[in-house]
């Protein structure tokens, strides 16, 4: 009988993080999706893309970024960009957006460009839910409102105050132009996971803005507190080390009860830990299950915790209170169950890994 023994073509491999897809109308009318590495590939395939997508593509690079993977709608009308059915509440993304999101086997950034930046409850709707889908997280630029009107905005918009929601501001200025602040984020989001990994805070000295990139707008601390707390994260500048993100949580906020989920490094870890494992078992659902594959499986998953464990990703100093991991027969298959300290010691977040395996024939 076929098994799933531990062997170098059986290991859990961690999946590349930092793929931010930026879904925008740059040129035609045409559907598609590219791979863009640089500024200048950006403009060798979409010539015609506006300065402020330019500007948003090179921020995205100047700023560590790597993996951008651009997404061409063909149209910015909201009313091609999602479907609501008309005999309920239900809003989902159109027919157009998911024949070029579903294709993208992983990501963990949504961005939309200036030209899609519709202040639209139903186009949220249809954005964060789908992002929910694909453990992703929707970075979103709120709209260019003093600090004195956010507020009421982001209270208007409770399809925003959603753990796969963040959000970012003020916006920059750049060449004489304003811009949303979350391409030079996802940017940072990618210069950090090298540098540090998928955990590490996106906020403070090291999330620094590259580039002569200042605010449109002077946050106090009072202001910023009100933000964060709400579930606004913040650009602002300082003396002692410029332009930086302040901030990481979602669009939940500070203020809410909903315990380490909302923090953003806490949700993209958890999505690291769960997309590696799922590929590195995925062989399973081709096969019959069989005894003895619980503890496969385990020795297959334990080397890469102990890795992230030993590299800084867990709150605890040894490897009992930093992680558990349990893999237990189920009616389809197996059910792997991995908990990980993400912020204080043996305060365990839990993840559960179902995995179907073929039906057992025929002896």
């Amino acid at each position: 009988m076929p098994n799933f023994q531990p062997n170098p073509l059986y290991v859990v491999n961690p999946i590349l993080t930092s793929v931010a897809v930026l879904v925008g109308h740059f040129d035609g009318t045409t559907t598609r999706s590219d791979w863009i590495s640089t500024s200048d590939e950006f403009l060798t395939h979409y010539p015609n893309a506006s300065t402020l997508d330019q500007i948003a593509v090179g921020l995205f690079f100047t700023n560590g970024g790597q993996h951008l993977i651009t997404f061409n709608t063909g149209t910015s009308e909201l009313n091609e960009l999602i479907h609501k059915d008309p005999l309920s509440d239900g809003v989902w993304l159109s027919e157009r957006l998911m024949s070029g999101l579903n294709p993208i086997s992983s990501f963990d950034f949504i961005l939309l460009s200036p030209q899609l930046q519709h202040q639209d409850s139903l186009w949220f709707r249809a954005l964060q839910a789908y992002c929910d889908q694909r453990d992703a997280i929707l970075l979103l630029n709120p709209p260019e409102l003093g600090i004195e009107q956010i507020p009421n905005w982001f209270d208007a918009h409770p399809e925003l105050h959603k753990r796969h929601v963040a959000m970012y501001y003020p916006a920059l200025l750049v060449d004489d132009k304003t811009i949303g602040a979350t391409y030079a984020v996802a940017g940072i989001f990618n210069r950090l996971d090298q540098s540090f990994g998928v955990w590490a805070s996106p906020s403070g000295a090291n999330a620094h803005v590259d580039g002569i990139h200042p605010p449109v707008a002077t946050l106090s601390n009072p202001e910023t507190l009100r933000l964060n707390n709400m579930g606004i994260n913040c650009i602002r500048t300082f003396k002692s080390i410029g332009t930086v993100v302040w901030g990481n949580t979602t669009g939940v906020g500070m203020d809410s009860t909903n315990s380490y989920w909302k923090y953003i490094p806490v949700r993209r870890t958890i999505f690291f830990i769960k997309k590696s494992v799922i590929d590195a078992v995925q062989p399973l659902e081709s096969i019959p299950y069989y005894s003895g594959v619980e503890d496969d499986v385990m020795a297959v998953i334990e080397p890469f915790l102990l890795e992230l464990h030993t590299r800084g990703a867990f709150a605890g100093r040894s490897d009992k209170e930093s992680y558990s991991l349990l893999c237990e027969p189920s009616e389809t298959g197996i059910l792997i169950s991995i908990g990980v300290a993400l912020l204080k010691p043996d305060e365990l977040l839990v993840v559960k890994i179902p995995v179907t395996m073929a039906q057992v024939g025929p002896e």
